[in-house]
């Protein structure tokens, strides 16, 4: 009888110490989401109805990397360290790169982040739920075992707060900004945070890509090159199409300090011609059906 009462007590106390664990991960933030393959969530966060203190913040990088990127309870560091999961270390400070104009490698035609329109984002896609996809063929397709998830997968989605929160950020441009240590090859930030688009540094020599074409809602990789290598401090650029009706480029590509080129996406909207320019160079493009 004693030996009982003591395995009861012992197997309550567990359950007590567990739920206090429990309690203590999932308080204060609304969402303490683990970041997957392509930008998805994994465990963690909070029902979208929810109306919880907290939860959501500023439609800016550095808010929703504190608030949503860098908050786990568990597992920790599935997109940190030396080998992130899909290559997307969100903990760098090439994270914003590694998203904006950056295409998934789920979906060889979507692309994670595209400046100005959440609808055609798959980082978007993934925490809301929506147009997830089906038969991926990207690089890392096997990850999503033949049918995309919503992410967190095995746990509750965002809260509706943290969701319309990145949905802003990407409506608004997709900016990346100092607290982020930089943007990247499509991004929007300098190097530490103290690039300023078409610093002039370095002027751009070219843009350039394989093909002058591309089909409505598919990608083109256009790829910039510098004069130079780009200074320690890195060199942010500002990108513009003539047309953003017809082709969508991101708002800025970040060249790392050393290098001399950096790649982004082009987006093709609808059937037409538009020109992309960064500084002085052009590159014409013809989005066809």
């Amino acid at each position: 009888m004693h030996h009982a009462l003591s395995r009861s007590a012992l197997f309550a106390a567990s359950l007590i110490a567990a739920s206090a664990i429990a309690a203590a991960c999932n308080e204060g933030d609304a969402a303490t989401p683990y970041f997957a393959e392509d930008g998805g969530l994994i465990e963690g966060g909070s029902s979208p109805d929810s109306e919880q203190p907290g939860c959501g913040g500023d439609p800016t990088f550095a808010a929703i990397r504190d608030s949503v990127f860098n908050k786990s309870c568990a597992f920790g560091s599935c997109h940190g360290g030396s080998n992130p999961a899909a290559g997307l270390d969100l903990s760098s400070d090439r994270a914003c790169a590694l998203l904006v104009g950056h295409p998934s490698c789920v979906f060889s035609n979507r692309t994670r982040v595209v400046p100005g329109h959440p609808e055609q984002s798959y980082l978007y896609a993934k925490v809301a739920g929506t147009d997830l996809g089906t038969n991926p063929d990207g690089t890392c397709a096997g990850l999503a075992n033949g049918t995309p998830s919503r992410m967190p997968i095995g746990g509750e989605p965002l809260c509706q707060g943290a969701i319309d929160q990145i949905k802003a950020w990407i409506t608004a441009g997709a900016q990346c900004d100092s607290a982020d240590g930089g943007g990247g090859d499509s991004g929007d930030g300098g190097d530490g945070g103290d690039a300023q688009p078409d610093s002039g540094k370095v002027a751009v020599a070219s843009l350039t890509s394989a093909t002058t074409t591309l089909a409505v809602g598919t990608d083109l990789t256009v790829t910039l090159t510098l004069v130079g290598p780009a200074p320690s401090s890195g060199e942010a650029v500002s990108i513009t199409s003539s047309d953003p009706t017809i082709l969508t480029v991101p708002t800025q590509v970040f060249v790392y300090k050393g290098d001399t080129t950096a790649t982004f996406n082009a987006h093709g909207v609808k059937v037409g011609s538009a020109k992309v320019q960064a500084q002085t160079a052009t590159l014409n493009l013809a989005v066809t059906p």
